[in-house]
């Protein structure tokens, strides 16, 4: 794994909503923006660290060249998930190089009302 800084953003996420990370950019251990052209970039969301995968949000680059994607969740996803709070992380696979590019806490925030 490359040796890089990881950008700390927490996520709160309401149970039955779709969710989206907002649009993220992935930076190597100097600093410079990383082109996704060609590289593998996931996201797993687990109750603790080294824990159980509970998330696996669908990826989708934004513009491989300037670095930039996001991940999504769908309401049935957000509404069947059983974490309530967790931790995640995002790496990016370029040229048999790991990239740690973002770390943080999830909440998924309970439906309270029910009709």
């Amino acid at each position: 794994m490359a040796t890089s800084k990881p950008i700390v953003k927490d996520f709160v996420i309401f149970q039955g909503g779709t969710w989206d990370t907002g649009t993220l950019t992935a930076y190597d251990g100097d600093g410079a923006v990383l082109n996704l052209t060609g590289a593998t970039v996931r996201m797993y969301v687990c109750s603790s660290p080294g824990g159980a995968k509970y998330l696996e949000p669908l990826y989708a680059v934004i513009t491989a060249a300037s670095g930039t994607f996001k991940f999504s969740l769908t309401g049935q996803e957000t509404t069947d998930s059983a974490l309530r709070s967790g931790v995640y992380d995002i790496e990016v696979v370029l040229s048999g190089v790991e990239y740690k590019t973002h770390i943080g806490k999830i909440q998924i925030i309970p439906e309270v009302t029910i009709e």
